[in-house]
């Protein structure tokens, strides 16, 4: 089932301002609250959930790139614009290969289609962008691909969901019910252009900009084509495959050049931009590019010190500790955290643990004979 974008839940263009979209909110708000019957619980909360994101430029240009089942997916699972503030002013752009291969599409057919660095764009590699593109172009598919810490430092291939437009299969784009014609645009007045001012008074900045309304045709359906409901396209969904480099950083951008769609899919190809997200950890906490943990270390060794064995990214790795360390101490491993964008300076970040004593639930006979020695040794 293909799920409405905000913009078409609101019932607004892609390009309505902040008034235009409060306007369409309070009045769908009104129209579907609780209150009036309690049958429209969940299309009101929909309305406010698009009107949310909408009203925050923030939210609104996020949405913007990632699209919307990336966006809402990332929403719900707090992992991007919760933990992970990503910069959309930043316009450097740093864009390394990961190597071609090929011969398959994930349809099943022959195909070599390369991208312009080379890359196999039906295998699902492509270059890498550590910020979001100056420009997404409009028929490109945005889609977000999670990953678990020890997956940002090698190689993956990850199946994830597209959506992307495809012409109505109905109305031909045409946005019309079959058998019905169209009539002039009344915003434009058949022109298919409409002339915006700076200000009020419409003595200066005046320019032309194409219609809204009718999208720049000079005309709108006379009756709404009843399977695209007059925007002349469907979405589609569809699982493809993306292989994600080694050294993969939180909010990374690659860039898919040509995937290959569904068999059959004969239109334009599509270019793919996805967005790496880091899932929480059962184990450790994520700040950045470092990566907090506590670790419970007996008393004996807190206090003479010695060896012990640290979780890792990569697995076990020893540590040896002072004598008379206390509880809190922080220890730091270098380089042992999540991968760090080359404009930081790359590498990797740190592991930083804490270290607490653990106290054990349950003495023999001899360790608590013991203890009450040690206990008469310290003056207790």
């Amino acid at each position: 089932m293909v799920t409405e974008n905000y913009y078409q839940i609101l019932g607004v263009s892609y390009h309505a301002d902040e008034s235009e979209i409060k306007k369409a909110y309070r009045r769908l708000a009104k129209k579907y609250h609780p209150d009036s019957d309690g049958k429209n619980k969940e299309m009101f909360q929909k309305i406010a959930e698009a009107y949310r994101v909408l009203s925050d430029p923030k939210l609104r240009q996020q949405y913007r790139y990632m699209g919307h089942e990336a966006f809402r997916k990332s929403h719900g699972r707090n992992s991007f614009y919760y933990q992970y503030t990503y910069s959309y002013e930043e316009k450097e752009e740093d864009c390394s290969g990961c190597g071609s291969c090929g011969g398959h599409d994930h349809s099943g057919r022959s195909s070599h289609s390369h991208t312009k660095e080379g890359h196999c764009g039906s295998c699902g590699e492509g270059r890498t962008r550590e910020e979001e593109p100056d420009e997404i172009p409009p028929s490109s598919i945005r889609a977000a691909v999670h990953l678990t810490m020890e997956e940002t430092l090698r190689e993956v291939v990850k199946e994830i969901t597209i959506q992307y437009q495809e012409e109505c299969p109905s109305c031909h784009g045409s946005r019309k019910e079959p058998g019905t014609g169209g009539k002039v645009c009344p915003e434009c007045m058949g022109h298919g252009r409409n002339m915006v001012y700076a200000n009020a008074r419409y003595d200066s900045g005046r320019r032309e900009e194409t219609c809204r309304t009718c999208q720049g045709t000079g005309e709108i359906p006379e009756k709404a084509c009843h399977k695209c409901g007059g925007r002349g396209y469907i979405m589609v969904s569809q699982k493809v495959k993306v292989k994600i480099p080694p050294n993969s950083c939180p909010g990374q951008f690659y860039f898919f050049q040509d995937i290959v769609c569904e068999p059959g899919f004969d239109k334009e190809l599509r270019n793919l931009f996805v967005i790496v997200l880091i899932d929480e950890h059962p184990h450790f906490e994520r700040r950045d590019y470092h990566i907090h943990a506590s670790m419970s270390v007996d008393f004996v060794t807190m206090t003479l010190g010695g060896e012990i064995k640290v979780t890792t990214l990569e697995g076990i790795v020893p540590y040896t500790l002072a004598p008379g360390t206390e509880a809190g101490t922080r220890i730091r491993l270098a380089g042992k955290g999540l991968p760090a964008p080359k404009k930081t300076g790359g590498g990797r970040g740190d592991i930083y643990v804490t270290l607490q004593v653990g106290i054990p639930k349950t003495l023999s006979p001899k360790q608590k004979e013991a203890l009450l020695t040690f206990g008469k040794y310290m003056g207790k």
